[in-house]
């Protein structure tokens, strides 16, 4: 059986080389050595999520018109926005406005020639395959792929942490950003959602995303059961520094 999808979501770092402070509070600058600082004084919060909540995911926004040649419809949670437009990403969105993070990105690209998704495993096991490729710089795999099921289509997830260079107040500040990635394979395209947000914070985010890839409605994709393992210009948001710019999409 084919991928069953091939939109696979470039997953570029909208993070910038200069960003300006936003609504919520930013963490402290990073050690000078270029490590993630008091970040990595405190332990590790899992953000993976194995199961979805049992008190549901969080509401879903309107739907955007059809994406991708019309293979898609995307809807963000209600509570984000929607920014410009900008080549590479099907859709982005922000909460807390268009020059702070968090951002949730949507990407698509072709599945590799070949590829067969009929189950968890098997998704997991493609984007595994990728991943090493996307780590850029002094970018971390802090959780390594898994896979999860929404709404009965397979995906897989990792979440990998990087750098974010700012100015504030005249002075360069550095934190540590978190991406979680997941990836689905529909009609041999590969599509994927990013969330970015500061280390100490994307767990209180997380939901959003699965939010945004359970809602996501493949226009004319097979239905599936249940998969189970077997056995315009942009005026917000910011731009990529060179150290932590991703050379190629993220799987």
């Amino acid at each position: 059986m084919n991928c069953i999808g091939r939109a696979a979501v470039g997953s570029v770092l909208v993070a910038a080389a200069i960003l300006t402070v936003g609504c919520r509070p930013v963490p402290p600058e990073v050690g000078s050595d270029g490590s993630d600082g008091a970040a990595e004084r405190h332990s590790h919060k899992v953000v993976l999520r194995a199961t979805l909540p049992p008190e549901g995911l969080p509401a879903l926004g309107s739907l955007l018109p059809p994406l991708d040649d019309n293979r898609v419809e995307v809807a963000p949670p209600a509570d984000w926005k929607v920014l410009s437009r900008k080549p590479g990403f099907l859709a982005r969105f922000h909460k807390d406005g268009p020059d702070s993070l968090p951002y949730l990105l949507v990407t698509a690209e072709d599945a590799p020639v070949g590829s067969r998704v009929n189950t968890l495993q098997d998704m997991a096991a493609l984007v595994e395959s990728r991943v090493s490729q996307r780590l850029v710089g002094a970018e971390t795999l802090i959780e390594p792929v898994t896979a999860i099921s929404l709404e009965g289509r397979p995906w897989a997830q990792y979440l990998r942490r990087g750098r974010l260079t700012r100015t504030v107040a005249g002075r360069e500040v550095r934190s540590s950003i978190e991406r979680l990635v997941l990836t689905t394979c529909v009609a041999d395209r590969l599509y994927t959602v990013e969330l970015q947000d500061y280390a100490q914070k994307l767990v209180e985010t997380r939901d959003d995303a699965y939010a945004l890839a359970a809602g996501m409605r493949f226009l004319g994709a097979p239905t599936r059961q249940a998969a189970t393992l077997p056995g315009q210009d942009d005026p917000g948001g910011a731009e990529p520094s060179g150290e932590d710019k991703p050379e190629t999409p993220a799987p």
